[in-house]
């Protein structure tokens, strides 16, 4: 971050909030990955996370995405589909505090775009200045972050009964058959 000020205490606090978007970005990718596990009935093999968590968190939200569609639940459906909204809008947060210059402006704190990508697409024509993002955004993607880890653990939770159940389902299946 740049500034033209000592370390204030209103400075500290802009970067605590960068800092704490960072880490409910990391735990809600930790999130990520037994959610995957469970969704997809990867099994209960001690190896399958670390692999899963060779992914980006884009690709699994992705993955998620495509699954949803055929869950026939229509509530776990709309659960999941909550959930990897929220978890990707605390990510796209993420990449902007991350990626995104800070600057001291008029009395406070906001992010600018500086590549030329990001200035031509937050380019407005009618006044020539690149949007700005406030950390009041990021505290708000703070805020929905705390809320994707709770869903996410429900959500991880329903699908382990689920899971458990069809185990038991296929360990009759298969003692009928001997």
């Amino acid at each position: 971050m740049t500034a033209g000020k000592d370390d204030t205490a209103e400075n500290k606090e802009t970067y605590a909030i960068v800092g704490e978007l960072v880490l409910i970005a990391s735990a809600l990718d930790t999130l990520l990955n037994s959610v995957m596990v469970q969704v997809l009935h990867l099994g209960a093999s001690p190896m399958i996370e670390p692999v899963v968590a060779t992914l980006e968190p884009v690709r699994k939200i992705e993955i998620l995405k495509e699954r949803a569609s055929f869950i026939r639940n229509d509530v776990w459906r709309k659960r999941l589909t909550a959930f990897v909204a929220k978890a990707e809008s605390v990510f796209r947060h993420r990449n902007i505090a991350c990626h995104m210059p800070a600057i001291f402006e008029n009395g406070k704190w906001t992010l600018t775009p500086v590549s030329a990508a990001k200035v031509l697409k937050h380019l407005n024509i009618a006044d020539p200045k690149a949007k700005r993002i406030s950390f009041n955004d990021l505290k708000a993607a703070i805020s929905t972050g705390e809320k994707a880890l709770s869903e996410g653990l429900g959500v991880v939770e329903n699908f382990k009964r689920a899971n458990a159940e069809l185990a038991k389902k296929a360990a009759q299946t298969q003692s009928a058959k001997d």
